[in-house]
């Protein structure tokens, strides 16, 4: 039976790191796991009376399904008041997660043998996603002697003709260095010379120690920005599977991006479905089908 590439590689041994903790475990013997990212597990929860309600108010509220390709307005707009309006709403997708989200950038920006500069140290997350999409990665330092700040010079020098994207990760995983506004502007900078767009991934933002409020590429004058972030470490809801995109940045790139970002994100909702039926069945685009399995000849 003939599997693909990407199955085959994924298709790998466990690492040597968690083996051994499995192994330890195996023996009763005491592990403290620094490497689970899960909050849940380290004593961080969401309260559970609060989410109870939440969610019985949400079921109520839901029980109509009126698939949105962006996500439902109330959700956005809650999304865009966290930022206090520097993302609009009608310039935010709500994806099943973070991973997902970057899935979308990936799949929407590069093609088959295509590049994305992503930080190094890092996890494994971007090696997998890439493997996926057909995408290569290539690796900018952080430099640990300057407190893992990014070299800015080695990160330009890793552009090539097929670079298109560039990934921040801040608050970093797992250094926890935070990309200041210098930094930022540098950064934007790069990025306008060689017309890249930067993937802001920002699932830590509330995990700052001796700052007021975070530092966004979003705020830069960078040519397009992709700002990632969800609910799994925003509120220790590592379960609950809700992230967004925020696009920023040129009217023109963002409209384009948004335009391609609505089909993709359409293509996993029944709208799309739809709206394929009406077209083979030449009705107008939203009218409702209800099809039944013996009422097909």
């Amino acid at each position: 039976m003939h599997f693909s590439s990407a199955a085959e590689s994924l298709a790998a041994s466990k690492n040597p790191l968690y083996l051994l903790r499995d192994e330890l475990n195996h023996d009763g013997r005491a592990v403290i796991d620094l490497v689970r990212g899960n909050v849940n597990e380290h004593g961080i929860v969401f309260p559970p009376e609060v989410l109870s309600a939440i969610l019985q108010d949400a079921a109520k509220s839901a029980r109509v399904y009126q698939p949105d390709s962006f996500g439902q307005t109330p959700a956005r707009e809650a999304v865009c008041a966290y930022y206090n309006g520097l993302i609009p709403a009608n310039q935010l997708v709500i994806t099943p997660g973070t991973s997902v989200s970057y899935w979308y950038c990936f799949k929407l920006l590069a093609e088959p043998g295509d590049e994305i500069l992503t930080p190094q140290p890092s996890y494994p997350l971007f090696d997998y996603i890439a493997k996926l999409c057909g995408v290569n990665l290539r690796h900018y330092r952080l430099r640990e002697d300057r407190d893992w700040t990014i070299d800015l010079n080695h990160l330009e020098d890793q552009i090539t003709t097929k670079t298109r994207a560039i990934v921040l990760i801040s608050p970093h995983n797992p250094t926890g260095m935070v990309a200041g506004d210098s930094d930022l502007r540098a950064l934007a900078e790069i990025a306008t010379r060689h017309r890249l767009p930067i993937i802001s991934d920002e699932v830590f933002s509330e995990f700052l120690f001796g700052m007021e409020s975070l530092p966004r590429p979003a705020s830069t004058n960078a040519p397009l920005v992709f700002t990632l972030n969800g609910f799994s470490k925003m509120f220790a809801l590592p379960g609950m599977k809700i992230g967004w995109i925020g696009l920023s940045g040129d009217p023109g790139l963002v409209a384009k991006s948004l335009s391609a970002m609505e089909l993709i994100s359409d293509t996993f909702s029944a709208r799309k479905r739809d709206s394929a039926i009406c077209g083979a069945a030449n009705l107008p685009t939203g009218t409702e089908v209800l099809v039944g399995l013996q009422e097909v000849d």
